[in-house]
Parts: structure tokens; sequence; C-alpha cells
């Protein structure tokens, strides 16, 4: 069975937060990174990494 992640996200200059819960809302994670690029291709790497990292905690893969 799949989990759904949801949730809101923000970003401040050099700080990236994306938060997601459970449908069933029994697991939520919260994930803060700091740096500064100007590199698009960084950027869409990082959002990559952030979104495994939280389906991979939410879904105990």
């Amino acid at each position: 069975m799949r989990r759904q992640s949801l949730g809101h996200h923000g970003d401040l200059e050099g700080t990236f937060v994306r938060t997601g819960f459970t449908a069933d809302g029994r697991r939520s994670v919260v994930v803060t990174v700091s740096g500064r690029t100007t590199d698009d291709t960084q950027l869409l790497a990082t959002e990559k990494t952030l979104q495994k990292l939280i389906d991979r905690m939410l879904c105990r893969r």
C-alpha cells in the first residue's frame, strides 16, 4: 500500500523547507536544507533528492 505524501513547502534565499504527511496523518516529516546556488541544474537535483527523501521517510522504503 502506497502512502500519499501531502504538504506545503516554502523557500527563502538560501533555505529550502519541505514538509509531507501521510493521508491518514500517522506520519509526518519536515526537512530543512540550507545553501546557495544559482545553478538551475543543481536546484532541480536538490528538489528531486528532497522529494525522494520525504517519500522514503513516509513510506518506510
